[in-house]
């Protein structure tokens, strides 16, 4: 049963009167935490991320985190606190297995605090709701780039203890009745942020969260007027919202202190800003973005590659048990509700982009398993079977789904290393020369559709992609998973010999037919495609 967060604390984990280690057993006692139930949802966890922990899934942007020498590009790309764990904990970050597991521990520690922060028992609906926590695919979309993922794991651990901190926020006089509290919960959505800067709807989502908890909790007893509640709600977001203005305020100028003093420009997060879709034409921005919603809720293949017809009665199950037993107080829990589903997709309007990676909507993983989490406690004894095998359908297509994912990044990863081999196999022979002799290669167009598809994929998937084709051709990727592959001889030629070389693929056949590979002097060219590639086409 959902209940009230525990006010009988007298210290929170933000008190500096005591060392951390100790605190946080001390705090850990008063939670009730036990190492029993933390085991239990890291071994989910670890379940849920076996495939990264036992495989080397080798994907777009992770040969080129295997051979950098720095972790810089994380300072132009605004996330710090992915460039200070890089650089001291995963020098490299193209891993498997310790990123993941890292990932694991971090994930089952943040759900103690989001089960702490909603005022739930531990039982057995905690236990089951948690599989549409961990399983969720945006889980899967971020563990696609291993460099990115011990990073965000400790940013979502962040965003929830941040939300922790702030559950009993009631106006103003927070800030001077707990400025210590206020200050370690700015620290931790600047580093949240510094992670991945989506983790900052985590924070809202789960602030929003805790009041619909709340508000439930209270329609069992006498409800309040819904002007009261409003204004409880304002009382608690206007502060959390100060907050959070505080972190953007330090995160940015951490970024842009980090900038210029290693001399570093920010790029990469300006091709998903777009404001002059919105501003011109709204009504189909808007409208698309609805659909857009709807589809995500209800599971359509056209945001999962695979459909997943069990969301639907999940969504309605639970949006019915929300309102159950709170009939006078029904039109606040529906505005709640409505601010927590929408609250995922709040980047999409801030960047004016109808349809955003998978990976950037962390959020929904917190919005499932409230969801899940309310079906559970608010269905009467009578109908809990019925939900929990709604509950269950919906976590079973979620594991499916992770399976299809899965298959597909085993064929498509398959695919690449038998072309890697057999292109790099014949370039050695052709060159028979020192073994330590560097090897210039050109690559001419790239592969459109290697795999058919027989296994569905997220939109802009990177594990089910394939390096040859990938940018419409990018040789600095092509030629650095070779070289993790084991052919280290191969170098790229610099644009001014490929441009150079431009006629001599005229003649050539594609791959894999014979002729497909020719040698020019010293240096080798491979046609991966008729259509050319960047490269290739003379600038006008």
């Amino acid at each position: 049963m959902l209940g009230r967060v525990d006010d009988r604390l007298e210290k929170d984990i933000s008190s500096p009167q005591n060392a951390f280690s100790g605190h946080l057993v001390s705090w850990c006692l008063r939670n009730d935490v036990r190492l029993a139930e933390f085991a239990i949802l890291a071994f989910l966890s670890i379940l849920a991320n076996l495939y990264f922990i036992s495989t080397f899934s080798l994907s777009i942007d992770d040969e080129l985190a295997a051979i950098r020498s720095t972790p810089d590009i994380w300072i132009a790309q605004n996330r710090f606190t992915v460039f200070l764990v890089e650089l001291l904990l995963f020098p490299q970050p193209a891993l498997p297995y310790s990123p993941y597991l890292f990932l694991a521990l971090t994930q089952a520690a943040a759900y103690i605090l989001l089960v702490r922060s909603h005022g739930l028992q531990v039982s057995w609906k905690t236990y089951v709701s948690y599989f549409a926590f961990v399983c969720f695919p945006a889980w899967w979309a971020i563990s696609e780039f291993a460099a990115n993922v011990p990073a965000t794991g400790l940013g979502f651990l962040c965003a929830t203890c941040a939300a922790y901190l702030a559950r009993n926020i009631d106006g103003m006089r927070f800030f001077s009745k707990h400025p210590s509290r206020a200050a370690c919960i700015v620290l931790l959505l600047t580093i949240a942020a510094g992670a991945y800067q989506s983790l900052l709807l985590v924070f809202l989502s789960i602030s929003l969260g805790i009041r619909l908890a709340r508000s439930m909790q209270g329609s069992h007893t006498q409800p309040q007027p819904l002007a009261q509640s409003f204004l409880e709600l304002i009382r608690h977001v206007v502060p959390s919202g100060m907050l959070l203005v505080a972190s953007v305020v330090l995160y940015a100028a951490i970024n842009k202190a980090l900038q210029h003093t290693l001399h570093i420009a920010p790029s990469y997060i300006e091709q998903f800003v777009h404001p002059e879709i919105m501003l011109h034409a709204p009504f189909w921005f808007f409208g698309n973005l609805a659909k857009h919603i709807l589809e995500t809720y209800v599971g359509s293949a056209n945001v999962y590659g695979a459909s997943m017809w069990a969301a639907l009665p999940f969504m309605l199950a639970a949006i019915l048990a929300t309102f159950r037993g709170s009939r006078k107080a029904w039109l606040g829990s529906a505005v709640l509700l409505c601010c927590i589903l929408l609250m995922p997709f709040f980047l999409n309007i801030a960047t004016g982009s109808v349809k955003l990676p998978n990976r950037s909507m962390l959020a929904l993983t917190y919005v499932v398993w409230l969801l899940a989490i309310v079906l559970l406690s608010k269905t009467s004894k009578r109908w809990l079977p019925c939900a929990v095998l709604v509950l269950g359908l919906y976590q079973l297509q979620l594991v499916n789904l992770l399976s299809q994912y899965i298959a597909s990044a085993s064929m498509s990863q398959a695919f690449d290393r038998m072309i890697a081999q057999d292109i790099g196999k014949q370039i050695l022979t052709m060159h028979n020369g020192p073994a330590n002799k560097p090897v210039l290669v050109d690559f001419y167009g790239y592969r459109a559709n290697i795999q058919a598809g027989v296994y569905p994929q997220q939109d802009s998937s990177v594990t089910s992609a394939s390096f040859f084709g990938w940018d419409k051709g990018n040789i600095a990727r092509i030629t650095g998973y070779m070289k993790v592959l084991g052919f280290g001889q191969l170098g790229a030629l610099d644009p001014a010999s490929r441009l150079a070389l431009t006629p001599e693929f005229a003649a050539m056949e594609v791959w894999p037919r014979p002729g497909s590979i020719k040698r020019v002097g010293d240096n080798f060219l491979v046609k991966l495609g008729d259509q050319p590639d960047q490269a290739h086409i003379p600038s006008k």
